[in-house]
């Protein structure tokens, strides 16, 4: 298995977007409307109301000039996918989102930080930083390692002494 997409509540999709646009140099994929069967020019709905996409060139005005509220955005670069969703999200419901970089795409997504965000982690091979919605990024290189193994801290206990 592997990760499809990530989906965020962000209290701000427009907003989201731009940042998340910038700091990961994303592209938009979709922006979507929830529209109803009178809304949807084609008539070929089976329910009531379902998702309609903007065309690619339109732009968020676009959008609101043609009285379409966006209620979903797609970004991607590779293989990650970020969906965007209205809402607000609630703080200890995701502790963490970490991705996979390079060094290079690390140094990248650094530089392209507002100076205002809070940096926990800030190494050549790692970064971990929080984002305007409170959430917490990790980028790092390939494999998993606990921060103590990581840093040789080991606990001893009774069954391992010598």
């Amino acid at each position: 298995m592997r990760t499809k997409h990530v989906a965020l509540q962000v209290p701000d999709l427009q907003r989201a977007e731009g940042f998340y646009r910038h700091v990961f140099d994303l592209e938009v994929v979709t922006r979507e409307a929830a529209v109803t069967r009178d809304e949807l020019a084609s008539g070929d709905l089976a329910g009531d109301v379902t998702w309609a996409q903007l065309p690619h060139t339109a732009t968020w005005e676009d959008a609101r000039l043609a009285g379409a509220e966006v209620q979903m955005v797609g970004l991607r670069r590779g293989e990650l996918l970020l969906a965007l969703f209205p809402g607000d999200p609630r703080p200890g419901t995701v502790f963490l989102i970490a991705i996979q970089a390079t060094v290079e795409e690390i140094a990248s997504v650094r530089g392209r930080l507002p100076d205002s965000t809070p940096v926990e982690v800030d190494q050549d091979a790692a970064l971990t930083f929080l984002d305007l919605f409170g959430f917490r990024w990790q980028l790092c290189g390939p494999g998993f390692q606990g921060p103590g193994d990581a840093h040789g801290r080991w606990l001893e206990v009774p069954s391992q002494r010598r």
